[in-house]
């Protein structure tokens, strides 16, 4: 029994560990990069990069809301168009329209907001850890 604990306990911190959705997620704490709001949640660094402000919680240190930034676009079960074609995960900047970005509307059942630019719109699925942002097709 116990060589099963220890097993599945291994397994449990392997499969955590690498996880390409974590790479997603910036903590404003351990990344003192400065962001400018361009509109309705719409972040920019200086660098060009786009980013989507999000909210998680320190569940084991204070239990405060802190802050998030999701910067890319990811969804197993759809994709994203690019110059090179289709990719699962592309970055925010590489699809949106910063002049036409706007919140559309907050879905509260579902727990997510649905965003929208003049090609396309984006869905940004509330979750624990800032949530996933989803590329719909118009």
């Amino acid at each position: 029994m116990k060589k099963y604990l220890i097993f599945i306990s291994l397994i449990f911190f392997f499969a955590c560990s690498n996880n390409p959705e974590t790479e997603n997620k910036i903590n404003l704490k351990e990344n003192p990069t400065e962001y400018t709001l361009i509109s309705d949640n719409l972040y920019t660094d200086g660098e060009g990069n786009l980013y989507l402000k999000s909210r998680t919680k320190e569940y084991f240190k204070t239990g405060k809301w802190i802050d998030v930034w999701l910067k890319r676009v990811s969804c197993d079960s759809s994709w994203t168009p690019t110059e090179d074609g289709r990719k699962d995960i592309t970055e925010l900047k590489e699809l949106v329209d910063v002049g036409s970005f706007h919140l559309d509307t907050t879905d509260n059942e579902q727990g997510g907001d649905f965003y929208k630019d003049k090609n396309h719109t984006y869905y940004h699925k509330w979750m624990a850890d800032g949530g996933t942002i989803s590329l719909l097709e118009k």
